[in-house]
């Protein structure tokens, strides 16, 4: 099922173009990487402290260049991530840390946001991000000793998140500058059995580089 539905997904991400085809358009493809600040929420969370993680992959944007609501342009921009997230925590003398690896696959509302300049456009981001654990590990340190242990069997296999974000695009050239900070609220339980009120959430920073693919007219 787990290997199904990310399938599926990846193959809506090729299908964008399809999915959203419009008269006038522009497209996008590009890279970017960053770093994510990641913690746990949930009335069983606890108090851990927010771990540094990796993020980064593939993005396609089509944009329709038409008017909704307050917003001059907007389309929608799909993605294909490598997301590390996690936590720290000490418990007992005992310094533990949590580390999630994701392939995450945000399906993004993205709307420009006025004013613009000739060399920059702000957006607005906003959708759902369908995360896949692909790692999960524990390592605990005492005293100098650590060891570590795969959590796999204790850790969900699919996180949804809730993306809420700001992307500045810079031209420059042929190529944009993509500059992207978003926040990812988990809504899913990280707990395989479901017991515990444990759930992802993320603020991340990344950086990087897109090409015009082509536009339709």
């Amino acid at each position: 099922m787990k290997h199904s539905t990310t399938i599926l997904l990846i193959a809506v991400l090729a299908a964008t173009p399809v999915l959203f085809s419009h008269a006038h358009a522009d497209v996008l493809i590009g890279v970017k990487g960053g770093l994510t600040a990641s913690d746990w929420w949930g009335k069983d969370a606890g108090g851990p402290d927010m771990k540094l993680g990796f993020l980064g992959g593939v993005f396609f944007t089509y944009m329709t260049h038409e008017s909704f609501l307050l917003f001059n342009n907007f389309g929608i921009q799909s993605e294909l991530l490598y997301h590390r997230k996690g936590v720290k925590e000490a418990y007992m003398g005992v310094d533990i840390a949590w580390t999630l690896d994701y392939l995450e696959i945000p399906f993004l509302f993205k709307a420009e946001i006025p004013p613009t300049s000739s060399i920059s456009t702000g957006f607005l981001l906003i959708g759902p991000a369908f995360a896949f654990n692909i790692s999960s590990k524990m390592k605990a340190e005492y005293l100098g000793e650590s060891v570590e242990e795969d959590a796999g069997d204790i850790t969900s296999n699919m996180d949804i998140g809730l993306v809420l974000g700001l992307n500045v695009n810079f031209d420059i050239a042929s190529i944009e500058l993509v500059l992207d900070l978003r926040y990812t609220l988990g809504i899913m339980t990280i707990d395989d059995a479901g017991d515990a009120a444990v759930r992802n959430s993320a603020l991340s920073f990344m950086a990087g580089l897109a090409l015009p693919f082509g536009s339709t007219e």
